[in-house]
């Protein structure tokens, strides 16, 4: 049964439909849309139109109420309608509706039906009373089938607690449409709707109110509730937006929310069962203490966003939530806004607001997960933050952007307690202390967080904080903080694993970590890539990771700029990994990567490296159980050590970690690269390394129980005090590569706290294995400073440099080694270098030390510039081998070459600077100790001096020295020097020392074997070339050259005992006082030298010998040995043989023989001296009082006295032996054995030898020579030997002066026993003396030397003959030419003709015999003579009939040469001639007139003498002939007669001069030619062939020859007859050209041939 009630106005009516929007659910449900039954009215209403009365329905039944017409209503406490049912339901449909009374409700609707429904469909409804709702719907019904829907058009009400729209329902749902609603009193919300067991779906277009605590929209209900709302807007204090309270599920869809007021929230959604969902368009609330979305379940929690703005300030008292605001600490973090759903508060209530901070969005299940996706976000307040996200299980958040400006205001925070949590964020901005941009919180799970941009600008305000139990895992693009302690990620995990992918990261302030991570866990690994990190401020790392896990880390770039602020700082429990392509660091204790790995490995991979401040270093790696492997481009690092207090401030009491060990080291060195592991293993690449600062270190590694390997470009350190370039240890091994290093280190301002003023450019040490470095370039300038350093405990040593450069004083050198390894091949020490310079003071090129082990040493080239500087010093129990190129030392007290070998060495050895006659071992220098220095490794044994071995028990320890170049030029100064237990071998190029002797101090003596410290003062050694001394060994020396200026300063000393000594000498040059060139002393060994090159000693001897044993010296070919004026060349002396034997079990003898000294006796066996061929023995010698022996195959230079001692001497000699000065004599010879050349002749004739004592011998090939001079006065002086006993033969070789005369006569030699006449005759090659010959005459006691002419005498007078020879090789061409014209046609027919001939011509003349008279014995002498021509002549001729004339010009060149002597005579002569003829057919007949004029030239070759003359020639020549001729053959037989006169002059010469007779010559010849002719083409061609026969009939010429008092007569012999053949050839042209060419032969007393070409041309 249904009571109904119909009110209509028909005239207004109408129906425009609803405005409202259906919001699609995002759970994938809709709302029913109804059809409303009453409109809005268009209009206002009016009186005329409207009700006034109220309408009231109350029944048991269903009430409908259906209001066609407006209804306005004024009564307090009445609603405008109001319908009730008891048992059934209430409809109501109406218009607008108006009231105005007080608690009087617009429309009110009530069921108490168990299954009733309420339905209202309503125009606008408007209320202004005080407590007068708009509409109210009250279902009481129990079941929940029951239904209360309301639809309504705008919705006004206008006082206090007057809800626009309310309804109720005890059981069942609860539907609801509204247009809009807008309410202004207080406590008036706008939509209510409240379910006890059912559900609320309301849908609303707009609401608006503007009351306090005037809540927008507010559903509860028991199971679901769900929101679609267009716009609320609400102004009041406490006012929210919209609120959504459900026992199952709440869900809220907005499209905008705007509240005004405080603690006005803008949605707010809780659930206790399923879900809170909440999704939002646009929300702003502007209210302090108001929350933008507020959503929370105990199931699921979901948020979508779109944007959300607060801009109210926190209201103060409020709840504090989890966690207290700002907590300052690394993780977890502290979030400042706290949960705003405290889980005491019962969900029932409205949740208060959290910590009063206006958030913008909360999100919080306490029993499932939450989900929200947000697109943009701000707030403005303290405790703002942007968006909370809380969870049992998962948490996720997806934002676009969020931006907060308030302290405490967190950007995003998420939080789960068993589940995970992942974000993904788009910008997020914070402005605020204590406002971290992303805080995430995974009590039991994983995180996951992707960000895009992030800023922070306040105190404790992390980019990124995340504290996990599980894995974490972190995607950022960009973030920003400005504030202190605001990391720009802050990773905090229990037992996960840590990915984090970050792009740029930004930090201004203190402790802010661009990346921070902490793992607790075993498994917590870390892996970290990112882009560009910048951090600026004190404790700021731009990477810090402290786990128990592995990590990986990859980076771009990595800037910090402050204390304490590492790039990278990482401490894992596993094995770490870094690759980064740039850090820098600018702050004190700030390293650029820092790294500890406690059990496994660290790997670095970087690119550049600065760090600018005290106490950061560049790269420091730790590891424990795992190899380290650093590979870098380039590190620069550069600062002094931290002091607290020191310009930066105290440092705090726990430091920050992120420096890592060298920050937190107060008082560390700056360090570009630092290693250290323990039981395993490092290995370091890098490119290039600058490190500057105090103790400021390059590389510096170690390897306990592992080895070390270290490959670099370039190390360049520049500090104060001690620094190191690069330094590697390792137990198992080390080695070090490196292109080029250099330390700088200067000491003047040493800062406060410096403990090691020593440096190194390169240190390598090893226990085991071997330590080995390579190293192209080396150079260190600073005091205290070394090139290279290698330590070996029990390994061996490899050094491979090219270049060392050390600049400074007081350092260990340009190489330093120190082995310890025991004797055997595996613990040797090697090194090789190119180059090494040195300069400052006690600064040893290379100084290398073998306790027990072998040296070898092999180095381009050194040099050192300092006091007590050596080349190179070796030290070494079993020996060593040293190979160097070129030395050169420039200061006092520094060797070339120092070696020793002994055994009982301790580490401490220095360069000996005492005499080797003394005890060899540690002096003391001003030098570091390399067992006991700055890297704490020592190697020493602490044997000492008196724990060295007894003789007779020594080892042998052998040293070899090879070097190309050694010069020293300070005092002192040796050039090689050892002294060894064994064999000593040197072979050196060239040797030079130019010191003298000085002075130097040492803090340890030796005193009866004892070391003695304190200091003490020695004299130096002298500065000898090549000092040796082998105490059981031989010695053995092969030397190029040497020389040395200082007093005492022997070119090559060697020492030996009982061994032997072997020296091959060069040349050797020493100046000073005592000096000699080799000093040899052996007590009983055998000395055998050898010199190969020139040896002389200015004040001492060049060569002095001592031994016992035998001796032996040659000077082989190329050797010369010599002395000063007066001194020995040679001294062989005996061997000082001790007469007490020291004996190996008697310490007191050795003491005794060591410092006490003891008594010799002088030990000779003889000596053999022996001059090679091409060796040279020059001054003076003094051999033993034994059998010596002198033999000479080379040269001996007598000078002075030599003393050949006593016993039987013997003087060999087939090579030369010179006296070279007046007072030459061999005392003590007995037998001068000659077979080669005994000489007197220095250029100095008058010598005289005494040897009258000597057995003279002459054996094959003996000669003896004489100087022979012109005494200035006409006559002639000699020098002269007195003989004894003179057996065999030997020939006489005289050296006489140019341009002595025939007069020549003087005694040579002069006997005092009978001599054999064969005993002495003239050389034959000595004979010959130009234009003399010399002759021996022997008498009883004289042998005289006397001079006869020689064949050049002879030569000279055949000058005629050369002259008028050439004049008939001139004259043969113009016969020639006139036979030419005979048999040619251009030739017989008149008029001019031209032509030109070119001739050349050898003639060998045959042996002739010349005699002359001289000293009334006839001299005959056999010569002949060769000449040569070339000519060329031109002339005309004119013919007129039979009649023909002409002139010619010539030009000849001739050479005559004699066949014996090879003496010249060279003539050239131009001619002028005229000629003339008559011919018929049958007769012709031909005249030549011919002179020619020109010089001859004399050279004498065989007299080296030479001189010239003008001479003219004329001659006439006549022919006749006949010709017969048939056909084109003819033959021509001729006479002809030639006549010629040469004018000569005088020749001069030294040793005379000649007057020549002018040469005459008539020569007659007779013969026949015979010739043809025939035609080929255009040329005529005319073969001829001639014999003729050719007597010179005159050619006696005569000359006179003037030598001093001797005059000569002497005549030449004509040159005899001959036979000349002719054989030639014309061609002729009809134009009147002619060639012709022909060929003569010679035979009989001329023999040989001519050519000639010649051409003619008929004008």
């Amino acid at each position: 049964m249904q009571q109904s009630l119909s009110i209509r106005n028909a005239g207004w009516l109408k129906r425009p439909g609803l405005k409202v929007r259906l919001l699609s659910s995002a759970l994938g449900c809709g709302l029913l849309a109804l059809q409303p039954a009453a409109s809005a009215q268009d209009g206002p209403i009016t009186d005329t139109d409207t009700l006034t009365q109220s309408i009231q329905v109350e029944a048991d039944a269903t009430v409908n109420i259906v209001v066609d017409a407006p209804l306005a209503t004024d009564e307090d406490g009445q609603p405008a309608i109001l319908g009730r049912s008891w048992l059934g339901g209430v409809i109501i449909n109406s218009l607008d509706v108006l009231t105005s009374g007080v608690m009087s409700d617009g429309i009110f609707a009530q069921s108490f039906a168990d299954e009733g429904e309420i339905l209202i469909v309503s125009g606008d409804v408007e209320t202004t009373g005080i407590g007068s709702r708009g509409i109210v719907a009250s279902n009481e019904g129990a079941f929940p089938g029951s239904l209360t829907q309301i639809f309504s058009g705008n919705v006004t009400t206008a006082g206090a607690d007057a809800i626009g729209i309310h309804a109720t329902a005890k059981a069942g749902a609860i539907t609801l449409e509204s247009l809009s609603v807008t309410t202004s009193g207080d406590g008036a919300t706008g939509i209510q709707a409240h379910a006890e067991s059912g559900d609320v779906q309301l849908l609303s277009n707009d609401v608006t109110t503007s009351g306090l605590n005037a809540v927008g929209i507010q559903a509860e209900a028991s199971d679901f509730v769900i929101v679609d709302s267009l716009d609320v807007a609400t102004s009041g204090d406490g006012a929210h937006g919209i609120v959504a309270e459900a026992g199952m599920s709440a869900y809220v869809r907005s499209q905008s929310v705007k509240t005004e007021g405080e603690q006005a929230h803008g949605i707010v959604a809780s659930s206790t069962g399923q879900i809170a969902y909440v999704e939002s368009q646009t929300l702003t609330t502007q209210g302090d203490g108001s929350i933008g979305i507020l959503a929370r379940s105990n199931g699921s929690v979901a948020v979508r966003s779109g944007s959300v703005t607060t801009q109210g300030e926190a209201i103060a008292g409020g709840d504090g939530g989890d966690l207290p605001p700002g907590d300052g600490g690394d993780l977890p973090p502290g979030d400042g806004g706290g949960d705003p759903f405290p889980p005491s508060k019962p969900v029932g209530a409205l949740p208060a607001t959290p910590g009063g901070g206006a958030m913008g969005i909360v999100a919080i299940s306490d029993g499932a997960d939450v989900f929200v996706e947000s697109g943009f976000v701000s707030t403005t307040a303290s405790g703002a933050t942007g968006i909370h996200a809380s969870a049992q299980t998962d948490t996720i958040v997806i934002s676009d952007e969020i931006q907060t400006s308030g302290e405490s205001a967190i950007g995003l925070l998420a939080r789960s307690r068993f589940g995970d949590v992942s974000v993904s964020s788009g910008a997020v901005s914070t402005q605020g202390d204590f406002s971290t941009g992303i805080s995430l919180l995974s009590e039991s799970g994983n995180v996951l967080v992707l960000s895009e941009a992030l800023s922070t600008e306040g105190f404790d305000s992390a980019g990124i904080r995340v504290t996990a139990n599980k894995n974490v895992i972190v995607d950022s693009q960009l973030i920003e903080t400005t504030g202190d302690s605001s990391s720009g990620i802050q990773v905090l995990t229990q037992t996960g694993e840590v990915d984090i992918n970050s792009g740029d990261i930004t930090t201004q302030g203190e402790d802010s970590d661009a990346i921070s991570v902490i793992g607790l866990g075993g498994g917590s690994d870390v892996r970290i890539s990112s882009g560009a990190i910048t951090t600026i401020g004190d404790g700021s790392d731009g990477i810090f990771v402290n786990t128990f896990g592995d990590v990986s880390i990859a980076a771009d770039t990595i800037a910090t700029s402050g204390e304490s602020a590492a790039g990278i700082y990482a401490d894992a429990g596993g094995d770490l990994s870094v690759q980064v392509n740039d850090v820098t660091t600018d702050g004190a204790l700030s390293a650029g990567i820092s790294l500890q790995s406690n059990n496994g490995g660290v790997t670095v991979n970087a690119g550049r490296i600065t760090t600018t401040g005290d106490s950061s270093a560049g790269i420091e790696a730790v590891a424990f159980n795992g190899d380290i492997d650093i590979n870098v481009t380039e590190i620069d690092v550069s600062g002094d050590r931290y002091l607290p207090g020191d310009g930066g401030g105290e440092l705090p009491v726990d430091p920050n970690p992120g420096g890592g060990p060298a920050s937190t080291m107060i008082n560390g060195n700056v360090i570009g690269i630092a290693a250290s592991s323990f039981n395993s293993d490092i290995s370091v690449t890098a490119g290039k390394v600058t490190a500057s600062g105090l103790n400021t270190n390059g590389i510096n590694v170690f390897a306990t129980g592992g080895r070390a390997d270290v490959t670099a470009g370039t190390v360049d350190v520049d500090g104060v005090g001690g620094v190191i370039g690069l330094r590697a240890r390792g137990d198992l091994g080390a080695h070090v590569i490196v292109d080029s290093i250099r330390a700088v280190s200067t000491l003047e301002n040493t800062a406060p706290g410096e403990t090691d003023p020593f440096s190194e450019a390169i240190s390598v040490g090893a226990v085991t294995g071997q330590a080995r470095v390579q190293a192209n370039s080396v150079r260190t300038e600073g005091s205290k400073m070394t090139g290279v350093e290698v330590i070996a405990v029990n390994a061996s040593i490899l050094a491979e440099i090219g270049e060392v450069v050390v600049i400074g004083e007081g350092g260990g050198g340009g190489i330093r080694t120190l082995n310890g390894a025991d004797d055997g091949e595996g613990g040797r020490t090697d090194i090789r270098a190119n180059s090494i310079l040195t300069d400052g003071d006690y600064i040893t090129g290379v100084r290398a030390i073998s306790l027990k082990n072998f040296n070898d040493i092999r180095v381009g080239q050194i040099q050192t510039d300092g006091r007590q500087s050596v080349g190179v010093f070796s030290a070494s129990q079993s020996g060593a081998t040293i190979e160097v190129g070129e030395i050169v030392t420039t200061g006092d007290v520094s060797d070339g070459i120092q070696a020793i070998n002994r055994t009982g060495l301790n580490g401490g050895e220095g360069p000996l600077m005492r005499d080797p006659s003394e005890i060899i071992t540690g002096d003391g220098e001003p030098d570091e100790t390399p067992g006991g220095g700055e890297d704490g490794v020592s190697v020493a044994t602490g044997a000492s001096a008196s724990s060295e071995p007894l003789p007779g028990t020594v080892p042998d320890g052998d040293i070899s020295i090879t070097a190309g170049s050694v010069s020293t030029s300070g005092d002192s100064s040796r050039g090689i020097a050892a002294h060894a237990n064994g064999d000593v071998t040197i072979v050196s190029g060239s040797v030079s020392t130019t010191g003298e002797r000085t002075s130097y101090f040492s803090t340890t003596d030796y005193q009866f074997g004892l070391s003695v410290s304190g200091l003490f003062e020695f004299e130096g050694p002298a500065s000898h070339g090549i000092d040796a001394r082998s105490d059981y060994g031989s010695i053995s020396i092969e030397s190029q050259s040497v020389s040395t200026l200082g007093v005492g300063a022997h070119g090559i000393r060697a020492e030996t005992g009982e061994g032997d000594i072997s020296v091959q000498a060069g040349d050797i040059s020493v100046s000073g006082q005592d000096a000699d060139g080799l000093h040899l002393v052996s007590q009983t060994g055998d000395v055998t030298a050898t010199v190969e090159g020139h040896v002389r000693a200015e004040q001492g001897a060049g060569v002095r010998i001592a031994s016992a044993g035998t001796i032996e010296l040659t000077i082989a070919n190329g050797g010369w040995v010599d002395s000063a004026d007066g001194a020995f060349a040679v001294v062989i002396e005996p061997g000082l043989v001790p007469d007490d034997p020291i004996i190996p079990e008697d310490p007191v003898s050795i003491l005794a023989a060591q410092s006490l000294g003891g008594t010799a006796t002088p030990v000779t066996s003889g000596a053999s001296l022996t001059v090679d061929a091409g060796g040279v023995l020059q001054g003076r010698i003094q051999l033993t009082d034994g059998d010596d022996t002198l033999q000479i195959a080379g040269r001996f230079l007598a000078s002075g006295t030599s003393l050949f001692g006593g016993g039987d001497d013997t003087l060999i000699n087939t090579g030369s032996v010179f006296v070279i000065d007046g007072a030459t004599a061999f005392d003590g010879l007995e037998r001068f054995e000659n077979q080669g050349l005994f000489s007197l002749t220095d250029g100095d004739a008058g010598d005289s030898l005494d040897l009258s004592d000597i057995t003279f011998i002459g054996g094959e090939g003996s000669v003896l020579a004489f100087d022979v001079l012109s005494d200035g006065a006409g006559g002639v002086l000699a020098d002269d030997i007195t003989f004894g006993l003179v057996q065999g033969t030997t020939e006489v070789e005289i050296m006489a002066e140019a341009g002595l005369t025939l007069d020549a006569s003087v005694d040579l030699i002069t006997f005092t026993r009978p001599v054999a006449d064969d005993a002495f005759r003239i050389r034959s090659e000595s004979a010959d003396a130009g234009f003399m010959q010399w002759t021996l005459r022997q008498s009883a006691d004289r042998l005289t030397l006397a001079a006869t002419p020689d064949v050049e005498v002879f030569e000279i007078i055949q000058a005629g003959g050369v002259a008028t020879d050439l004049w008939h090789e001139g004259a043969q061409v113009i016969r020639q030419q006139a036979a030419l014209s005979r048999s040619t046609q251009s030739g017989s027919g008149d008029g001019l003709s031209g032509w030109i001939e070119a001739a050349s011509t050898d003639r060998n003349g045959a042996e002739m015999t010349l005699s002359t008279q001289h000293a009334g014995s006839t001299v005959s002498q056999a010569l002949s003579r060769d000449l040569s021509a070339s000519s060329i002549s031109a002339g005309l001729t004119w013919r007129s009939g039979a009649a023909h004339f002409g002139a010619a010009l010539g030009y000849v060149d001739g050479r005559a040469r004699f066949d014996g002597t090879g003496n010249e005579m060279e003539m050239e002569a131009f001619s002028l001639s005229g000629y003339g003829g008559w011919s018929t057919e049958r007769y012709f007949a031909n005249l030549i007139g011919k002179l020619d004029t020109g010089t001859l030239e004399l050279n004498v070759i065989s007299a080296n003498e030479r001189s010239e003359m003008d001479v003219t020639t004329f001659g006439l020549n006549g022919e006749l002939g006949a010709r017969f001729q048939s056909g084109e053959t003819y033959v021509e037989p001729t006479v002809s007669m030639s006549w010629v006169s040469a004018s000569l002059g005088e020749a001069a010469f030294s040793t005379g001069a000649f007057e020549l007779e002018d040469g005459d010559s008539l020569k007659a010849e007779i013969g026949a030619r015979v010739g043809h002719a025939f035609t080929t083409g255009a040329w005529t061609v005319r073969p001829t062939a001639a014999a003729y026969r050719v007597e010179e009939l005159a050619g006696e010429n005569t000359a006179r020859y003037a030598s001093g008092a001797s005059q000569l007569a002497l005549q030449d012999e004509p040159a005899g007859s001959y036979t000349r053949l002719e054989l030639g050839a014309a061609f002729e042209t009809g134009a009147g050209l002619v060639l012709s060419i022909s060929g003569e032969a010679f035979d009989g007393d001329q023999s040989g041939g001519a050519l000639r070409l010649g051409g003619r041309m008929q004008f």
